[in-house]
């Protein structure tokens, strides 16, 4: 596992408040992500939010009947979606929606680009879907953390992009450093603290900023959030071995058996999440269309 960080709120605070295109949620899904942690919230009262706006009704009900929720024509209204996905299933698929717009930033190097970035983390949102499967988590709520585990990146990308290629020639220039020892002697601060602060000013549920900043050192996650950060850490390395869209950001140890072992799996279970990798990467990859 990576050394732990050493933290460094002041390069945090100076990247995020440099930040124009994702220091805030988009306003609808802002008050999706306040409604449903609402325990008052009825479904009725999701369901006029997300018809207020056109544009995601259209994008729920898009995805909402593709392939990979395997009811392809069957649901109509945003009424159904929801009793199809539950309210935490329509909130995700509203966050990920404005999320895959983020993952457009172009080219920053010739071995780094937004787009495989965002296939990276389609990647891992599908491995720790067939992850907590297994695991009988809570299968759109890892998904989407998958989704945005590296979004910390994309803070590099806009406040610190000439840091960020350094850190990229760094690496390919010493193929034993990892892009989180990198980040640390090149930026000061590592893309999980970005992550971190990021899900904390869109006031996620701790559970997924937890995942979102310890996704490479999840022993250091609080302890009653440690699980969806080792979630996340294996799902990371699975699809890190598919080599899909930028994997760079992988640690390149072999994932650790106390993460395997704490989630309760088998040498059968990462097998079969291995075979079924390439399919569910390309659901996954379709929702950004």
């Amino acid at each position: 596992m990576t050394e732990p960080a050493v933290q460094s709120p002041d390069i945090v605070e100076h990247a995020l408040s440099k930040v124009t295109q994702i220091a805030t949620l988009p306003e609808v899904t802002a008050q999706i992500v306040s409604v449903v942690d609402d325990p008052d919230t009825t479904a009725e009262d999701l369901e006029a939010l997300v018809s207020s706006d056109p544009v995601l009704s259209v994008r729920v009900l898009k995805v909402v009947n593709s392939a990979f929720y395997g009811m392809p024509g069957e649901v109509s209204s945003i009424k159904q979606a929801i009793v199809v996905l539950g309210m935490s299933g329509v909130k995700n698929i509203a966050i990920a929606a404005g999320i895959s717009k983020l993952f457009r930033g172009g080219k920053v190097h010739e071995s780094f680009d937004a787009q495989d970035l965002w296939r990276h983390s389609a990647a891992v949102a599908a491995a720790a879907r067939l992850i907590a499967e297994k695991t009988r988590d809570d299968r759109d709520g890892v998904f989407l953390i998958g989704l945005l585990h590296d979004l910390g990146v994309m803070i590099e990308m806009q406040a610190l992009r000439p840091q960020l290629i350094e850190v990229i020639e760094a690496m390919a220039a010493n193929s034993s450093l990892t892009f989180l020892q990198a980040e640390r002697q090149i930026i000061g601060a590592t893309h999980q603290e970005f992550g971190l602060a990021l899900c904390r000013n869109w006031n996620f549920p701790e559970p997924f900023q937890a995942a979102v900043g310890f996704h490479h050192t999840p022993e250091l996650a609080p302890p009653e959030h440690q699980r969806n950060a080792q979630l996340i850490c294996l799902a990371d390395h699975l699809a890190g071995e598919s080599c899909i869209g930028y994997c760079g950001t992988v640690d390149r140890e072999p994932f650790p058996d106390s993460v395997v072992e704490a989630l309760g799996l088998s040498s059968d279970d990462l097998q079969d999440v291995r075979d079924r990798l390439p399919e569910m990467f390309a659901l996954a990859d379709q929702l950004s269309d």
